[in-house]
């Protein structure tokens, strides 16, 4: 691995790090940069701005969800999986500043979206507009539970998904 791409990776390493052990807000161009080594004209040829570490750090998380499901319960199971992998990271990164939570919702959107979370119940997903509907109520479901999970566990969203999306023969 060439140093370019020894201190890109460590760079989102320690950005990690930081992000999932700290407040909010206090995660700083300045405080990566520290930790790494580096100047911030480093940081920023790897980054030119803070966005698009957070981007990929976000983007990198939600790869594991590229395969195509099996059935849409099992890839929301995946989701879930992955974000729970991350709790602390997303959360942080939810809860900051409101372009973090918008960069974590559009790269949410595009990975539900790609790998067909799609079959739901009775709904016209040949409508671009009910489809887009869908995946962004999901997400949006997602997102409530990150930012409030002393109100919301992760079993009231599969609860919830399972009665009013998927097709999953809801029996309780």
């Amino acid at each position: 691995m060439k140093k370019f791409e020894q201190t890109h990776q460590k760079i989102l390493q320690v950005a990690e790090e930081l992000l999932a052990a700290n407040q909010k807000n206090t995660v700083s161009v300045e405080k990566i940069t520290t930790v790494v080594g580096i100047n911030r004209s480093t940081f920023y040829r790897h980054f030119p701005a803070y966005n698009d570490l957070i981007g990929e750090l976000v983007t990198n998380k939600l790869l594991v969800l590229n395969n195509k499901p099996i059935t849409p319960m099992a890839e929301m199971q995946r989701v879930f999986e992955v974000i729970e992998d991350n709790f602390k990271l997303f959360q942080h990164i939810v809860a900051q500043v409101d372009d973090f939570k918008y960069i974590f919702q559009q790269l949410l959107f595009e990975r539900i979206k790609y790998i067909g979370v799609a079959n739901f119940r009775d709904i016209n997903l040949d409508s671009p507009a009910e489809a887009e509907l869908i995946y962004r109520t999901v997400v949006a479901i997602i997102s409530a539970w990150i930012e409030n999970p002393s109100v919301i566990k992760k079993e009231d969203v599969i609860d919830f998904a399972e009665r009013h999306y998927l097709n999953a023969n809801y029996n309780k």
